[in-house]
């Protein structure tokens, strides 16, 4: 029976201003609200909060934001006629100030509520007085807290080893953590960094959390280069005595010399892209980019690729793979379009797009380039 209350009150919420659509009874777009707690509301620490939000569109999953952390995850309950409940317990270990927000993630495109602010203060426990004295102590209730999470890590790189002189690109992706640090320099939860070491390293991302502290180590290997010395030999010829009846000259054949191995890889040089931004739509001007790179190597060049993703806000894409073509004098070009940047993150824009270019040369030894990045704008036409 309150079930059935609830989803009535719910329908009735919908059809006035108050739960985010107009008088009239239409939606004023996709949106997220959180019905509890309210702004401004005292909750107590160690102790249970529901947590409840709707919204007027189908979410793919809906997050629990403290403070721009996502914690956890709600569970959905579709009450029909486009209106989607979300609801989780979450307990509060410390006393303080908390922003709380509620994320619906879709495919086209994430949609955040409006943050509201809570204040946790110490449990206070009234004491029961009954009328009529008894002799039975009262019992105080036991407040069972619910555990912080277990930090979840991720932490790897496009490649574990590297000539002397190239670069690899380090990523990390931390949930439930309080702090991060790379190598005891503060970092985001997610994020990641090109790093060109000179010799071999073990870069540690450290953790910290209420539930304990985790460090992960990351070695990245360098391959020093193999210096072949080259000598000269010098060739003495044995003197011939020659005889009464010969007089031919002796000859002489000199030692060949080896000329060293080739280890290091291509040289990658006028790493560039046109134009410097693009737009989502092709009546505010240009939607694709030509990244160019020069390639050479005394060897010769095997190939030559481009390693991209976009990046929106704090949305991090997929980093993709394009084979690009050379277009002679050892250029090679790859262009990044809408297709490309979609399939890395679907609603990229506005944002920008980081890419860098490796390469190979016909013995195998790959170089890297340095990170670069332009920008892709919106289109309001």
């Amino acid at each position: 029976m309150q079930r059935k209350l609830l989803i009535i009150v719910l329908l009735t919420c919908l059809l006035t201003a108050g739960c985010g659509l107009d008088l009239e009874g239409e939606a004023t777009g996709p949106q997220v609200w959180i019905d509890a707690p309210q702004d401004g509301d005292f909750l107590f620490v160690d102790s249970p909060t529901a947590i409840m939000a709707h919204t007027n569109i189908e979410p793919g999953k809906m997050v629990l934001l403290i403070d721009d952390v996502a914690v956890k995850l709600l569970e959905i309950q579709d009450y029909g006629n486009g209106l989607w409940e979300g609801r989780v317990l979450w307990t509060f270990l410390e006393i303080g100030d908390y922003n709380l927000r509620v994320l619906a993630a879709r495919t086209d495109g994430d949609i955040e509520s409006d943050e509201i602010s809570v204040e946790v203060v110490e449990t206070v426990i009234s004491p029961i007085i009954f009328e009529t004295p008894t002799s039975s102590p009262i019992p105080t209730p036991t407040v069972t807290a619910t555990p912080w999470p277990q930090a979840q890590v991720n932490f790897w790189a496009d490649s574990l080893s590297l000539m002397r002189g190239g670069c690899t690109i380090l990523h990390w992706d931390v949930a439930y953590a309080t702090s991060v640090y790379l190598n005891d320099e503060f970092v985001a939860q997610q994020g990641s960094r090109q790093v060109c070491p000179q010799e071999t390293i073990t870069y540690t991302l450290h953790v910290e959390t209420p539930a304990g502290k985790v460090d992960q180590p990351l070695t990245i290997t360098v391959i020093q280069p193999t210096a072949t010395a080259t000598s000269t030999s010098t060739h003495t010829a044995t003197p011939i005595t020659p005889s009464p009846i010969s007089t031919r000259t002796p000859t002489v054949t000199p030692t060949p010399i080896t000329p060293p191995s080739d280890t290091s890889g291509p040289s990658l040089t006028n790493v560039s892209h046109s134009p410097d931004s693009i737009f989502d739509g092709i009546t505010c001007g240009p939607t694709s980019a030509t990244i160019s790179v020069s390639a050479t190597d005394p060897s010769g060049i095997s190939k030559v690729e481009l390693y991209y993703r976009a990046v929106k806000s704090s949305q991090q894409g997929q980093w993709q793979t394009l084979i690009m073509s050379a277009t002679g004098g050892g250029i090679y070009q790859a262009t990044l379009g809408t297709a490309e940047l979609s399939a890395s993150l679907a609603n990229y824009s506005p944002g920008n797009v980081e890419y860098y270019v490796k390469a190979w040369d016909s013995r195998g030894n790959p170089s890297q380039s340095g990170s670069r990045t332009f920008e892709v704008r919106y289109c309001l036409i």
